[in-house]
C-alpha cells in the first residue's frame, strides 16, 4: 500500500499541486527523520512545519520556530530535503499558469465553460495533473490512500459553491484521463487530521510553485535548489490552454 500526501501552492499566476507518495512500510522511518531534523534545530516534534509560517518573520515569531532566524529556517528546509533523499519517496507536481488562460475556462467532459474568478478554482486541475498518471499506473492502482491539507474554504464550481477540499477527488472531474480510474477520496475529509508527511507535501508544493514562477526574489534560489534536490515528476496541464 502507498500513502499519498497532497498540498497546493499559488504564486504569481502559477498554481501547483504536489503529491508525496510513500510506501506504507517506510512511514515510521520517514517520520523519524523529520523528528530528528527538527530536533537538530531545537524544534519539538509536535510543532508543525508550515512554509507560510516558518519562512515569514511575522508569522514565525508567534510559532514554535521563533528562535530561528531566516537563514536557519532555509537551512532547515534544505537539511530536511537532503535527509529524506533516497528513502523511497516519490513525488509528482501538477501545475498550470493563469497567464495561459482566458477569463472563461473551456468545457471539460460534460462540464460547460465557466468564468474564472479565483486561482483556487484551478487547484483541482493541478491536482488532476499530479494524480492522474498515478491512477493509470498499474503499480499504484487500487493501492493508494490519500491525505490532503484540510481546506474548508468555499470555491465557486460550475454554478455552485463547494468546499475546496471536496474538489480534490478524481470523481469530481469528467475527464478522459481518469475514465479508467477509481475515485480516490481523501481519508481526512471528516477527521481533518494532518499526518506529519503533509509537512513534506507542503514543502514540495511551496518550493515547486516558486521555482516554476521564477520570480527572481532574493531567496528563491533556496526553493529552486529544494525543487532540484527533490526532483519531482512535473505535469503541466497543457490541455486546459
Amino acid at each position: 500500500m502507498f500513502c499519498v500526501y497532497g498540498d497546493e501552492s499559488i504564486v504569481k499566476g502559477i498554481v501547483a499541486y504536489g503529491l508525496v507518495i510513500a510506501p506504507e512500510s517506510q512511514l515510521e522511518a520517514l517520520e523519524g527523520i523529520i523528528r530528528d531534523v527538527k530536533g537538530n534545530y531545537g524544534v519539538p516534534p509536535n510543532v508543525e512545519f508550515h512554509c507560510k509560517e516558518t519562512f515569514h518573520p511575522d508569522s514565525r515569531k508567534k510559532s514554535g520556530w521563533s528562535h530561528l532566524n531566516q537563514n536557519q529556517c532555509y537551512q532547515f528546509a534544505l537539511d530536511l530535503t537532503v535527509s529524506l533523499g533516497g528513502k523511497g519517496l516519490m513525488t509528482t507536481v501538477g501545475h498550470l499558469s493563469t497567464n495561459d488562460l482566458g477569463k472563461t475556462l473551456p468545457p471539460i467532459g460534460s462540464l460547460k465553460p465557466f468564468v474564472l474568478e479565483d486561482s483556487k478554482q484551478l487547484v483541482p486541475f493541478a491536482f488532476l495533473a499530479a494524480a492522474g498518471p498515478l491512477h493509470l499506473d498499474p503499480k499504484f492502482k487500487g493501492k493508494m490512500k490519500l491525505w490532503i491539507d484540510p481546506d474548508s474554504s468555499m470555491v465557486k464550481w460550475w454554478g455552485r459553491s463547494r468546499q475546496a477540499q471536496r474538489l480534490l477527488s478524481v470523481g469530481e472531474l469528467d475527464s478522459e484521463l481518469l475514465k479508467r480510474a477509481d475515485e480516490l477520496a481523501p481519508e481526512n475529509l471528516q477527521t481533518r487530521e494532518k499526518p506529519t508527511m503533509l509537512e513534506i507535501a507542503d514543502l514540495l508544493s511551496y518550493s515547486s510553485a516558486r521555482a516554476l514562477a521564477k520570480q527572481g526574489k532574493k531567496f528563491d534560489y533556496v526553493f529552486e535548489e529544494i525543487f532540484r534536490l527533490i526532483g519531482p515528476v512535473t505535469y503541466p496541464l497543457k490541455w486546459l490552454s
